[in-house]
């Protein structure tokens, strides 16, 4: 299959009038107010689920979960849940994960990977952060995507203050929209040549909303 020209890539990105129409006649509008109400939905019904999840919770006695916080190009505080094995790391030391939730760029939170960051701390001796990046419409694209960059850049940053270590294996990852997010991260990163950074930036406790209204 030949690449797209560049004309095409930019006409792929033009909404076809048959979806634009259906979209709009959608009884639900996630573009205006109630998009809080589309998360708060979504987010309650995922926790009803959650029981049959392998690990349905915080697991304390092998994995430490921490809130903390890396901060955007543009000041704004990126909320960070970050996953340690609890007796430490393994011999040669701690993989580095980043993980990015579903949902449509425009909803879904830190609950959808806990799961999958749990795991990879517990099974595999990772070191895991679950990257609370702003949603959409509120904050327009490319302002998720930032977001994420920025906070896989502040990791590698902190890698010695999070007991990670990136030599033993540096991993961007998530479903759905969280995979797209992945893979532009890892073009980002191929192209940009990302280099650790060795420029160490203060960890902050943070305990962020979600799913609230503003005020």
């Amino acid at each position: 299959m030949a690449h797209l020209t560049r004309e095409e890539v930019l006409k792929s990105g033009e909404v076809a009038p048959a979806y634009r129409k259906a979209f709009e006649a959608r009884p639900v509008d996630i573009q205006g107010k109630d998009i809080f109400e589309v998360r708060a939905s979504r987010a309650e019904h995922l926790q009803k689920l959650r029981h049959l999840y392998p690990i349905p919770g915080p697991i304390p006695e092998e994995v430490t979960e921490t809130m903390i916080e890396a901060t955007a190009r543009d000041g704004h505080p990126i909320p960070i849940r970050l996953y340690q094995p609890a007796k430490g790391p393994p011999e040669g030391g701690s993989p580095l994960v980043l993980m990015y939730h579903e949902g449509g760029w425009s909803m879904g939170d830190l609950t959808d990977e806990d799961l999958n960051c749990r795991m990879f701390a517990r099974d595999l001796g990772c070191v895991c952060l679950n990257v609370d990046y702003r949603l959409a419409p509120e904050h327009p694209f490319p302002t998720g995507v930032h977001d994420c960059w920025d906070a896989l850049t502040w990791a590698l940053s902190n890698a010695p203050s999070l007991n990670a270590s990136p030599t033993q294996g540096l991993i961007v990852g998530g479903a759905s929209a969280g995979g797209n997010i992945a893979a532009v991260l890892a073009l980002l990163s191929r192209d940009t040549q990302l280099p650790p950074n060795n420029r160490p930036i203060p960890l902050r406790p943070c305990t962020p909303p979600r799913n609230q209204r503003p005020t």
